[in-house]
């Protein structure tokens, strides 16, 4: 069967593609493109949605911007170069931004209780660039743990450290991150939100007082004998870039010792980076710090919710891994954020429908337990079927096979032609032809 236009409009505007994919974009997708100003009119018949379509499948993909624009031309796409694309790539990266804040704002919420406080991770992961420079890209997340969401992402390079002052907080949240994130400034900021924290704090960087303003010996937070968990109620200041102190806030500061089989190998990963003995002896520790009061929380349960920031871990292990993201290739840092948000886009879409999978199981009063890589990974397997385009390579036209072998020719020999011309002159009339007549 010839693959005739036809065929191209149902592969672009397939029913899988509007059901799954297309569904989750706005809705005025044209308007949105034209007020992000990311370039004024497009050439050739190319419009925003064959544009995602096939930036989508670079995404995924390990084709060159040269196969894309082949595969884009024979599918009747677009018929643009492949310098033309990777120019675009960059200039949309505005307009990317924006699909991905109207992703985190349309999603559905699940039947969770209505009273109860959101449970916020906070944590950075970073996607390498390749080169001698090994520049940085760092993407700061911000998860719900309540509905299982992406709430806020903020791309920013290696220079940009990670802090809350990146996310905006409701009153009555509870937000956890790690020592990253265990600094005075990031607890002032939570507070003058009217939320809560907890944070884990390196003990050495994060100084604590007592009620009369005196720096607090580490001595005196550790447990006793056979004390798991101690608990002391302390002061932090928040202080201004001239060290002044602005303000002091009370705050409860939990230790709890780490499990005798896992506290070598807590000291062996200090021990490398550690200037001073006592870091290595802290390691043997978690020094937490939060807000919350002691009537709602108590310190066994701030132990237990402090476990769960794990699973903004996890979140991390299903982004990278079922993307393939190891390094980007060697390229701008323009050209690394329009990656990072293509990929970020794949990732909410799939998340979107996971929330509809999840919510059908629980209209049919059924919930089987699959853990969360698991079932995003078949989630995104769907995906992926879809954004990638299925071309036939055997209906090429001799411009597209043209636009290949012309690209920058290779200085070196091509073997396979020195082969069939001078060693083997007689494979035009092997039967190889004849064979494939007869099929």
């Amino acid at each position: 069967m010839k693959y005739n236009l036809d065929n191209r409009k149902n592969q672009v505007f397939s029913e899988e593609w509007n059901k799954k994919i297309f569904s989750h974009l706005p809705q005025n997708i044209d308007e949105q493109f034209k007020e992000s100003g990311c370039f004024k009119r497009f050439r050739s018949n190319c419009d925003i949605v064959a544009m995602l379509k096939v930036y989508f499948a670079y995404a995924i993909s390990n084709l060159s911007f040269l196969n894309i624009s082949v595969i884009a031309r024979a599918l009747g796409l677009a018929n643009i170069s492949d310098t033309s694309w990777r120019k675009r790539l960059l200039k949309i990266v505005p307009f990317l931004e924006m699909i991905i804040a109207h992703l985190l704002k349309s999603f559905i919420e699940t039947n969770i209780v209505k009273n109860s406080p959101r449970l916020l991770l906070v944590d950075a992961t970073v996607v390498r660039l390749q080169g001698k420079a090994q520049h940085l890209q760092r993407v700061h997340v911000c998860f719900e743990l309540n509905n299982n969401i992406i709430v806020q992402i903020k791309v920013t390079d290696e220079h940009v450290a990670e802090s809350m002052s990146h996310f905006s907080l409701k009153s009555g949240d509870i937000v956890m991150g790690d020592a990253a994130y265990g600094t005075a400034k990031n607890c002032a900021y939570v507070i003058k939100q009217s939320a809560n924290f907890i944070f884990r704090i390196t003990f050495s960087n994060f100084p604590l007082y007592d009620v009369m303003g005196n720096r607090i010996d580490r001595k005196t937070l550790l447990p006793v004998g056979k004390e798991k968990i101690r608990e002391t109620l302390c002061l932090i200041k928040e202080k201004d870039a001239k060290g002044k102190t602005i303000k002091t806030y009370y705050v409860r500061v939990i230790v709890a010792r780490i499990p005798e089989n896992k506290v070598k190998a807590a000291q062996k990963r200090k021990k490398a980076k550690a200037k001073k003995a006592e870091t290595i002896q802290n390691a043997a520790y978690v020094f937490l710090v939060t807000s919350l009061t002691e009537e709602s929380y108590g310190k066994e349960a701030i132990i237990e919710l402090y476990r769960s920031r794990w699973q903004i871990e996890l979140l991390f292990k299903c982004f990278k891994q079922n993307l393939g993201i190891k390094t980007i290739r060697i390229a701008s840092q323009q050209y690394a954020k329009a990656m990072i948000c293509l990929w970020l886009i794949i990732f909410l879409i799939t998340e979107r429908n996971l929330i509809k999978c999840r919510l059908t199981l629980e209209y049919l009063q059924e919930n089987p337990y699959i853990s969360i890589w698991q079932n995003f990974k078949f989630a995104f397997c769907k995906i992926r079927n879809i954004l990638e385009l299925v071309f036939p390579i055997d209906e090429f036209s001799i411009e597209d096979w043209k636009r290949l072998d012309l690209h920058k020719r290779g200085k070196r020999i091509n073997q396979n032609e020195k082969t069939r011309k001078n060693l083997i002159p007689n494979l035009r009339t092997s039967g190889l032809r004849e064979a494939f007549k007869k099929q």
